[in-house]
């Protein structure tokens, strides 16, 4: 397959419709129209990612997370983002980023999460598409805690509430779900008990807590590693040799 027809795989998947309006989700870096043999598949575009793909021949990126979110005015060498563009366009490798069309996409990260936290009956948190909301069969936070921390392989959650409070109710937001104080409407409407999220501000956390509802804040990365797996099973069906790159906790040596 070409650059374009994986772009075109990879959004029969995750459509660029799903994508939130702040978003840069789609090729980010567009090189020649190849054929692509290999695929590094990571969250982030890192020098660590590029050096991989460079050293393994590999003429496509695919990460979760965009290189380029607000415009470039200036191309220098000395900024990390531009200095990683331009190595990619002079090794004549392409990026695409699946970030929240790919969070809130059927199968995606979110579903991901709630099916390890075995939650049923799912639906769409907000009008948007973003995050998920469903039920569990009445389980101890302690036992939700468990399931989460087995799934990300994340030992350092940062958990609100009774660890023997009983949840029926589970919503997700993989992302930076835990910044918007609106969320809370959201919550209380749905009738949640407790909230999932990648991160979690301040204000927030004490804004749930005065609402009873308990909390998770998993850490960004601990909660969208799976993207990797999901995205090269994906990928699979494009014939190309797929390169699986995790290593890009920025809290971790």
């Amino acid at each position: 397959m070409t650059v374009k027809e994986i772009a075109e795989l990879i959004e029969e998947k995750a459509p660029l419709s799903l994508a939130a309006e702040y978003d840069n989700s789609g090729m980010v870096v567009e090189t020649h129209n190849d054929e692509v043999n290999k695929i590094v598949v990571a969250l982030d575009m890192t020098a660590e990612v590029i050096e991989k793909a460079v050293s393994e021949n590999a003429n496509l990126i695919v990460t979760h997370h965009p290189i380029i979110f607000s415009p470039i005015k200036k191309l220098k060498l000395d900024v990390s983002v531009t200095s990683l563009v331009m190595k990619a366009v002079k090794n004549n490798i392409a990026v695409y980023s699946a970030h929240t069309n790919f969070d809130n996409c059927s199968g995606g990260i979110a579903d991901a999460i709630m099916d390890a936290l075995g939650a049923y009956d799912c639906e769409e948190l907000e009008e948007d598409g973003c995050g998920r909301v469903g039920n569990v069969e009445n389980r101890k936070l302690s036992d939700i805690v468990r399931s989460l921390t087995e799934f990300t392989g994340s030992s350092s959650l940062r958990v609100s509430g009774e660890k023997d409070r009983r949840i029926r109710r589970i919503a997700v937001i993989n992302g930076a779900g835990g910044r918007d104080e609106s969320i809370i409407d959201v919550l209380r409407k749905k009738d949640v008990g407790l909230f999932v999220t990648g991160e979690m501000k301040h204000s927030l956390a004490l804004e749930l807590k005065a609402n009873g509802i308990a909390f998770i804040d998993v850490e960004h990365y601990c909660a969208e590693r799976v993207f990797v797996r999901l995205m090269s099973a994906v990928l699979k069906k494009s014939g190309a040799e797929i390169i699986e790159f995790e290593e890009t906790n920025p809290y971790e040596e």
